[in-house]
C-alpha cells in the first residue's frame, strides 16, 4: 500500500520549528561521545518504544532528577532530527509517493512529540506551583528538642499517613477540616490553629505569609474532652515561650538549613511520598 502525502510543507514546518525551538533544544547534544553511555542507551530505548505516554515515561527518571528535562529536551530534538532526516530522503529520492510505513513513521515521532511537549508543560507548571508551596518550621522547645517529632513518636504508625495528609494540607494551602482555635486560658496564642484527620490533629500556626509552624500533633478522644483540653493547656503555654522569638528565627538562614532537616525527617518518619501530590496553594 502507498499514499499520497505533501511532504513539502512538513519539512518547512519541521524546520521552522527546530530554528525556533534552537536556543532551548540542544541539538548539538543529541550526537553524543560514545562515552556518555546514560544519555545514548536511552535514546536507543527511545528510537524502539511506542508512541505512548506509558512508553516515554518507563525511560524518564522521577520529575524532580537532574536529568529529567535534559532528557525529554534530548529526546524532543531525536525525534525532530529523525523527521527532518525521513523527509529529506524522501524529497532527495524524488518520491511523488510515500509508503504508509514512512506515514507511520512520521506520524509515531509526531504523537511522541506531542506528548513530550505536554510532559514538559505539566512539569514547568508544577515547578512553578511548588514554588509557592508553603514552608513548615518545627517550632523547637525551650531546651532547643523539636516537639513534634516527639509527639509523633506517640502516634500509632496506624494514623501516620492520616497525620502526613493534614501537614501536606498546609503544606499545599487546601488546610484539611480548618479550625481556628479561640483565646482562653488554655490558648494565650493568637492565630493557633489545627487541622483534622478522623482522629489526628495537627496544631500550626502562621509565621508570615508562606511559612508555619507546627507545634504539635495528637489523637483527640471524642469521648474525653477534659484530657484534650489540659494537653492544650500544657502543650500551648510551652510554645508560647518561644513563639514571638520564632518568628525572628525564620529569617536565620542557619537556622532554617536545620530546620530544613527536620523537615525532611518528619517526612521520613511518616514515609509520605509528597511527590505524588499537586499543589493546590490557597491562603487563610
Amino acid at each position: 500500500m502507498v499514499g499520497d502525502v505533501d511532504l513539502t510543507q512538513d519539512i518547512e514546518q519541521i524546520l521552522l520549528q527546530i530554528e525556533n525551538d534552537e536556543d532551548t533544544i540542544p541539538y548539538d547534544e543529541v550526537y553524543m561521545d560514545d562515552e556518555d553511555t546514560y544519555y545514548s542507551s536511552l535514546l536507543e530505548e527511545y528510537h524502539r518504544i511506542e508512541p505512548t505516554f506509558e512508553g516515554i515515561t518507563s525511560l524518564l527518571p522521577d520529575s524532580k532528577d537532574y536529568h529529567y528535562t535534559t532528557l525529554l529536551l534530548k529526546f524532543y530534538a531525536e525525534s525532530l532530527k529523525e523527521m527532518k532526516d525521513m523527509i529529506e530522503f524522501v524529497l532527495e529520492e524524488g518520491c511523488a509517493h510515500v509508503s504508509d510505513d514512512v506515514q507511520q513513521f512520521l506520524e509515531n515521532e509526531k504523537n511522541k512529540i506531542k506528548i513530550i511537549e505536554s510532559l514538559l508543560a505539566t512539569n514547568k507548571d508544577k515547578n512553578k506551583k511548588e514554588e509557592n508551596a508553603n514552608k513548615l518550621v518545627l517550632a523547637p522547645s525551650s531546651n532547643g528538642k523539636i516537639r513534634f517529632l516527639d509527639d509523633l513518636d506517640h502516634i500509632p504508625l496506624e494514623y501516620y499517613d492520616e497525620v502526613g495528609e493534614l501537614i501536606y494540607s498546609i503544606v499545599n494551602g487546601t488546610f484539611k477540616k480548618f479550625r481556628k482555635l479561640n483565646r482562653s486560658t488554655n490558648n494565650l496564642i493568637g492565630g493557633v490553629c489545627e487541622v483534622r484527620g478522623s482522629k489526628a490533629r495537627v496544631l500550626f500556626q502562621r509565621l508570615n505569609n508562606d511559612t508555619y509552624a507546627l507545634i504539635t500533633v495528637f489523637l483527640k478522644k471524642a469521648d474525653n474532652e477534659k484530657v484534650y483540653q489540659e494537653y492544650l493547656k500544657s502543650c500551648l503555654s510551652k510554645y508560647h515561650l518561644i513563639s514571638n522569638s520564632l518568628k525572628e528565627k525564620i529569617n536565620d538562614s542557619e537556622f532554617m538549613e536545620l530546620n530544613d532537616f527536620y523537615v525532611q525527617e518528619l517526612w521520613n518518619k511518616l514515609d509520605y511520598d509528597t511527590n505524588k501530590k499537586e499543589y493546590q496553594k490557597e491562603m487563610i
